[in-house]
C-alpha cells in the first residue's frame, strides 16, 4: 500500500500508525523495494516511470535504507528486515501465494480476457526488465 503513495503520504500513514499503536506494539509493512541502497537517482526514476506507465499507478518503491529511514523518522525502532526477489507474477510464486486452484482460475480468467492478459504480461515484462533492482521488502518495527 505504501509503495503506491507519494513520499509525503507514506510519512502521514506511518505517523498515523504510530499514533494509534500502544507503546511496544509492532508495525509491519510488506512493500516493493529497490536494490542496492546505492542505486542511482536516474535508475530509480527510470524504474518508477516504467512501473507508473505499465501499472497505471504511481508506484514509488524505495531502497531498504529509505524505507528504514522513513519508518524510524516517525518514531519506530526497526526490529527486523527481510527481502526477497520480486517474483510476484511468476507461476511458482502464484501457486505459493494463491494455491493451485486459485492460480488455475486466475490463468483461466486471463485466457478469456485479452486486455487483462496484455496488461499483466506488460507488468511482468517490466518486472523482468528491472529484476536485478526490484525486490520485496518486509519490515517489522516497534513503537518506542
Amino acid at each position: 500500500m505504501l509503495t503506491m503513495q507519494i513520499d509525503q503520504k507514506k510519512s502521514e500513514i506511518i505517523k498515523e500508525a504510530y499514533r494509534i499503536l500502544k507503546p511496544g506494539a509492532l508495525y509491519g509493512i510488506h512493500e516493493m523495494g529497490l536494490e542496492p541502497d546505492s542505486l542511482s537517482e536516474e535508475k530509480k526514476a527510470e524504474i518508477q516511470r516504467d512501473l507508473a506507465e505499465t501499472i497505471k499507478i504511481n508506484a514509488r518503491p524505495l531502497t531498504v535504507s529509505e524505507w528504514s529511514h522513513l519508518i524510524e523518522k516517525e518514531g519506530f525502532e526497526i526490529v527486523k528486515i527481510e527481502t526477497n526477489p520480486m517474483h510476484l507474477l511468476r507461476l511458482k510464486r502464484m501457486i505459493d501465494d494463491e494455491g493451485i486452484l486459485r492460480t488455475i482460475k486466475i490463468l483461466f480468467n486471463l485466457s478469456i480476457h485479452p486486455k487483462a492478459r496484455a496488461r499483466i504480461l506488460n507488468i511482468k515484462k517490466v518486472f523482468v526488465k528491472h529484476q536485478s533492482y526490484l525486490n520485496a521488502v518486509s519490515i517489522v518495527a516497534k513503537k518506542k
